[in-house]
């Protein structure tokens, strides 16, 4: 039986999101995650430099 999307469940949606985006932990935990990424792109950046070569590249190979 596929009903399809409806008006409510459409408002549903948005009201778990804003339940969701008012979420403290949520919130935390996405904000940090945002500024680790942000770091280990800096500390790669500063590995090529030091090795003179592409490090998160070289990092992304992998044969496991």
């Amino acid at each position: 039986m596929n009903r399809g999307v409806t008006q409510t469940d459409v408002d549903q949606l948005r009201a778990l999101q804003r339940e969701v985006q008012s979420n403290d932990v949520i919130v935390d935990y996405v904000t940090t995650q945002q500024s680790a990424v942000a770091y280990l792109r800096e500390i790669n950046q500063e590995i090529s430099l030091l090795i003179g070569t592409d490090f998160a590249a070289l990092a992304g190979r992998s044969s496991c």
